[in-house]
C-alpha cells in the first residue's frame, strides 16, 4: 500500500512537473508575438513608425556595410506619424553569421557610451500626413564599435518602458582577405538558362587560417535578402594561400525576375505603371496599373534597383526627408485561382525582406485577384511578388514571376572567421557583385 501511494505521488509531482514545462514553452512560443519580443532581424515593433532606412552615409543606394576602424558612418533614418515627440534610444548588440547573441558583453565591442540618445530629429513640412523625421549617423563621438560582424541596431523609447521601437542589421567588416567571384550561368544544362551560380576563390593576405574547415565560414546572400542565404559550404580545393569554392549545385540561386516598380515622386501627373491618382482633401490614393502575372512570359529587360526604394519628391526645393508626403497605393494581381496551401506576399524592401502580414496580398473572390494597400512615402519602389508555401522555408518566385539568367542581381559573398582563441566570429571578408554585369 505504501509503495502504491508513493508511486501515485511521483506519479502527480511528475505531472506537475511537466505542466510547468509545457506552459513555459508555450509562453516562450507566444513571446515571439509580442511587439516587445527582440527579434535579431529587420523589424518594426511600433505602429507609428514609417520608412526606416538604413544606409553608408551619402549614398542611399549602399548597403549597410561600413569598415572596422574607417572614417565611413552608417546613417540610420525613419519617420513617426503619432506626431509626438519622443525620446528615442539606440544601442547595438553584436551577433554570429546566424544572426544570434555572439555571447560578447557590450563593452567588448562598443567603446564609449553603451546606450545613446537620437537628437536629430525635423517636424515634416507636408500638407497632409504630418510627420517627425528622426535621423542618427553610426558610429560617431559618443559610440564606437570595436568588433568586427553582423549587428543589430537596436532603437527603443526612453519614456515608455524602453519599448521596442525597431531593429536593424547592418555589417562591420575587417577586410583580412581578398574574394575574387566568377559568378556565371548554371553550370547543369538544365539550369543554364534559369539560375545563376557563385564560384569564388579566398586568398589570404597575411592572416593565417587555422582549420579552414571548422573555423571558416561562407554565405552567399542574393540582392539584400540576408534571411535565405546559402551557407554551409566548404572549399572545394586549398592551394597554397587560395581557397577554391567551385560548386555546381550548392551554390546556385534562381536568377528570378528584373523587380516591378512604382514611381510616386511626384502626385502631379500618374508615372509609369499608374493608372491614376485621387487627390483629396485629407489623403491621396495612388492606383497602379494590374499587375501581370509572369511565370510564363519571355524575359524582358529592364533597369530596377534590385530590390531597394528611394526617397524622393520632385516638388521645387523640396526636402525629401521633411517634404515628402504619404500615400494610399493600391496593388492588384489578377490571378486565376486563388494559390493553395501557401500565400502571396509583397517582397524587397519595402518588405524588409521578410514576409510580413501587412505585405500579405489579399484574394478578392468577385474581381479574381490579389489586392492590397500600402501606406508609403514618396519615391521610387522595387517589388516582386513571393509565395510562401506552406512548409517551406524558401520563397517561391517563379510561380509568378518567372526566372531568367539574364536577370542581373547583386551578389554578395561573406567569409567568417573564428580564431580558435576567441568566442566570437569576426567578419573578414565581404563583397558585393553584379551579375550579368551591364
Amino acid at each position: 500500500m505504501a509503495l502504491k501511494k508513493r508511486s501515485a505521488t511521483i506519479n502527480f509531482l511528475f505531472f506537475i512537473f511537466c505542466t510547468i514545462c509545457y506552459n513555459n514553452i508555450i509562453a516562450q512560443d507566444d513571446s515571439y508575438f509580442d511587439e516587445n519580443y527582440i527579434r535579431y532581424d529587420n523589424h518594426v515593433y511600433n505602429k507609428d513608425i514609417y520608412t526606416v532606412q538604413i544606409y553608408r552615409s551619402g549614398w542611399e543606394n549602399s548597403y549597410p556595410v561600413i569598415e572596422l576602424d574607417g572614417t565611413s558612418q552608417l546613417t540610420l533614418n525613419f519617420d513617426d506619424l503619432s506626431g509626438e515627440l519622443k525620446n528615442y534610444g539606440y544601442t547595438f548588440i553584436h551577433c554570429n553569421s546566424n544572426w544570434e547573441p555572439s555571447g560578447l558583453m557590450p563593452m567588448e565591442y562598443m567603446s564609449g557610451m553603451l546606450e545613446n540618445f537620437i537628437l536629430d530629429y525635423n517636424y515634416s513640412r507636408t500638407q497632409r500626413q504630418k510627420y517627425i523625421h528622426y535621423q542618427v549617423e553610426v558610429p560617431n563621438s559618443d559610440v564606437q564599435l570595436t568588433k568586427s560582424g553582423n549587428y543589430i541596431i537596436k532603437v527603443y523609447d526612453i519614456n515608455n518602458e524602453n519599448a521596442l521601437v525597431l531593429t536593424r542589421k547592418f555589417f562591420v567588416v575587417d577586410q583580412k582577405i581578398t574574394i575574387s567571384p566568377d559568378i556565371k550561368q548554371a553550370s547543369k544544362v538544365a539550369d543554364r538558362y534559369y539560375k545563376h551560380e557563385v564560384d569564388f576563390s579566398i586568398f589570404q593576405t597575411g592572416l593565417e587560417i587555422i582549420n579552414p574547415y571548422q573555423n571558416l565560414k561562407v554565405q552567399i546572400v542574393q540582392n539584400q535578402d540576408w534571411k535565405h542565404p546559402i551557407k554551409g559550404i566548404n572549399p572545394t580545393f586549398i592551394k597554397g594561400t587560395e581557397y577554391l569554392y567551385d560548386y555546381s549545385e550548392g551554390n546556385v540561386f534562381d536568377g528570378i525576375n528584373e523587380f516591378r516598380f512604382f514611381d510616386i515622386r511626384t502626385f502631379s501627373y500618374s508615372a509609369l505603371e499608374t493608372e491614376r491618382v485621387d487627390i483629396l482633401q485629407d489623403t491621396i490614393n495612388v492606383y497602379l496599373d494590374k499587375d501581370e502575372a509572369r511565370g510564363y512570359k519571355v524575359y524582358l529587360d529592364q533597369q530596377d534597383i534590385n530590390g531597394k526604394y528611394l526617397i524622393h519628391t520632385d516638388e521645387n526645393n523640396a526636402e525629401s526627408d521633411i517634404d515628402a508626403d504619404y500615400a494610399l497605393v493600391h496593388l492588384s494581381l489578377p490571378y486565376p485561382y486563388p494559390v493553395k496551401n501557401g500565400d502571396i506576399y509583397l517582397y524587397g524592401e519595402i518588405s524588409n525582406w521578410n514576409y510580413d502580414p501587412k505585405y500579405k496580398m489579399r484574394w478578392n473572390e468577385k474581381k479574381r485577384q490579389y489586392e492590397n494597400t500600402l501606406y508609403v512615402k514618396q519615391g521610387y519602389y522595387n517589388y516582386l511578388y513571393a509565395v510562401f508555401e506552406d512548409g517551406k522555408e524558401l520563397p517561391n518566385f517563379a510561380t509568378i514571376e518567372g526566372t531568367h539568367a539574364q536577370t542581373q542581381n547583386d551578389y554578395t559573398i561573406l567569409v567568417y572567421y573564428k580564431d580558435p582563441t576567441d568566442i566570437y566570429e569576426q567578419l573578414i571578408g565581404l563583397q558585393t557583385t553584379s551579375f550579368p554585369s551591364r
